[in-house]
C-alpha cells in the first residue's frame, strides 16, 4: 500500500459520516458508486444534495479531514439500562441447528419457569458483540426470553474495516437459516410462550428481521426493523407478508432515503398488512445502539418503548 492509499484509509477512519455510509453501503442500502461519490463529496467539505439523496441535504458540514472528529459523548443513561436492575437473569451460550451448521448464539431469560414470550435479536455487522449481548439482557429484563443468533460463527468486528469483510462475506441465504433456526430453539423451549416469536434487528440485522416477515416459518409472530436498508421488496414479497411489522428509521440516515421508507409504508396500506412506520427527526443510522457517537437518546428511549408495545400486542395478546 503506497503513502496516498494508507492516508485515505487514515481519513476515512477517522470521519464518522463516512463509517455510517459504508456500513449503509455494506448493509445494501446504498451502491458503491453512491458510496464512493458521497464519501468523498464529505472529505472535501461538500454538502451532499438531494440529486443524491431523495430526503434532500444530508447537511453534512465542511471540516479538516486531517483531523480527529470528537465524538458526541453518549448519554450518561443509555437505552440498554432501562431494563429493571432487579430482574435476575438466567445467561449463557446455546448451539442450535440451522440448516446443516450448527450455529453458537446468546440467550438470556429471567429467573423462572416462565412463561416468556420469544424474541430473536439480530446484530448489527459488527457481530454479537457486547452492545448486543446487553440488547438481548435488556429485553430479558423486560420478560422475554431473548436470543442472538451469531451470524459471524464466532467472529466480532472491532475494527470498520474487519466489520466489513465479516459483512461481506455473509451469505443472506444462510443468515435466515440462522435466525429461522434461533426462532426454532426457543419455541422448543418449555419455559417460552406463546409458540410464536418476535424478531428484532438492526442495519443489517433490521435488513434480515423485515426480510423474515415474508421468509420467515409460522412460528415468527411479529417482526421490529430498526434502519433496516438494502432491500427493494417486490409487490409479490409486500403480499408475502405474513407478521406485523414494526419499522423504526432516523432522518439523517444518509443510506435510506425517506421516499424509499415511505414508499414501503405505501405498500404495506396497499396489501392490507400491519405496519407502524416512525422516522426520528434528527436521527442517524444507529441511533439505538448507545455505545457509539449515533446514539440519540429520546429516540432510542421512545423505539424501545414502541417496540415493547408492539411485541405486548402481537405476541404476549397473542
Amino acid at each position: 500500500m503506497c503513502k496516498n492509499d494508507q492516508d485515505q484509509v487514515i481519513t476515512v477512519a477517522q470521519n464518522p459520516q463516512v463509517l455510517e455510509l459504508l456500513q449503509t453501503h455494506l448493509a445494501g442500502g446504498i451502491s458503491r458508486r453512491d458510496f464512493i461519490v458521497r464519501a468523498g463529496m464529505i472529505l472535501s467539505g461538500v454538502a451532499v444534495g438531494a440529486s443524491l439523496n431523495p430526503v434532500g441535504a444530508l447537511r453534512v458540514k465542511a471540516q479538516d479531514s486531517t483531523a480527529t472528529p470528537s465524538p458526541t459523548p453518549p448519554s450518561p443513561v443509555g437505552v440498554t439500562d432501562l431494563g429493571d436492575p432487579t430482574v435476575k437473569l438466567i445467561t449463557r451460550a446455546v448451539a442450535f441447528p440451522a440448516g446443516e451448521l450448527t450455529v453458537p448464539g446468546y440467550l438470556a431469560h429471567p429467573e423462572g419457569e416462565g412463561p416468556f414470550p420469544g424474541v430473536v435479536v439480530i446484530q448489527e455487522w459488527w457481530g454479537v458483540d457486547d452492545h448486543i449481548k446487553s440488547v438481548v439482557e435488556l429485553m430479558a429484563r423486560h420478560g422475554f426470553a431473548a436470543l442472538a443468533p451469531d451470524l459471524y460463527h464466532g467472529e466480532v468486528a472491532e475494527e470498520p474495516n474487519e466489520a466489513r469483510k465479516l459483512a461481506m462475506a455473509l451469505i443472506m441465504s444462510q443468515a435466515i437459516q440462522d435466525v429461522q433456526g434461533a426462532a426454532d430453539y426457543l419455541t422448543n423451549m418449555d419455559i417460552v410462550q406463546p409458540k410464536k416469536v418476535g424478531v428484532m434487528g438492526f442495519c443489517m440485522g433490521g435488513r434480515i428481521a423485515m426480510q423474515m416477515s415474508w421468509d420467515g416459518q409460522e412460528n415468527i409472530g411479529a417482526v421490529a426493523s430498526f434502519y433496516g436498508g438494502g432491500l427493494n421488496p417486490t409487490d409479490a414479497q409486500f403480499e408475502a407478508v405474513k407478521v406485523p411489522v414494526l419499522s423504526l428509521y432516523g432522518d439523517q440516515d444518509g443510506g435510506i432515503p425517506i421516499a424509499s421508507i415511505r414508499e414501503w409504508e405505501a405498500k404495506f396500506k396497499t396489501f392490507n398488512k400491519i405496519n407502524e412506520t416512525v422516522i426520528y427527526e434528527g436521527a442517524p443510522h444507529a441511533f439505538f445502539n448507545d455505545t457509539r457517537p449515533s446514539y440519540r437518546p429520546e429516540a432510542a428511549k421512545d423505539a424501545l418503548a414502541r417496540l415493547l408495545e408492539w411485541f405486548e400486542r402481537y405476541l404476549k395478546e397473542a
